[in-house]
């Protein structure tokens, strides 16, 4: 896939496009609009996805393991099968790996078999 690294991408408009298996890891994509984006297998650990538009979004099998999440829209994305943390280390080294997910809507986000150990979801919309 594409390799994005640590790119500032805040903004941008990826709606609709194919972006799977991606490499996005450490990319700011701070109010980015991924609305209805293939991302599937897609690499986002670390990113700032924060206020940014992932609604319908495919997410299946990325991983976003450390992402700042926090505002952002995931309503009716298909996060199945989704890694939000990587196992090993001792407790204080995971929880730096935790998503934040803190004001993030996730109202009818299918997240079925979504590895979700650690997450904060502080003031999450789930309805």
């Amino acid at each position: 896939g594409t390799r994005f690294g640590a790119t500032n991408l805040s903004g941008i408009d990826f709606t609709t496009a194919d972006m799977s298996g991606a490499d996005f890891a450490g990319a700011n994509l701070e109010n980015a609009n991924l609305s209805d984006t293939d991302l599937g297998n897609a690499e986002l650990m670390y990113a700032n996805l924060s206020n940014a538009n992932l609604s319908g979004a495919k997410l299946r099998n990325a991983n976003l393991t450390g992402a700042n999440l926090t505002g952002a829209d995931l309503s009716f994305a298909d996060l199945r099968k989704m890694i939000y943390y990587r196992s090993g280390g001792s407790e204080s080294t995971q929880s730096k790996f935790a998503a934040n997910l803190t004001d993030a809507n996730l109202s009818s986000a299918n997240l079925n078999g979504a590895f979700l150990q650690h997450a904060i979801f502080s003031n999450v919309n789930l309805t």
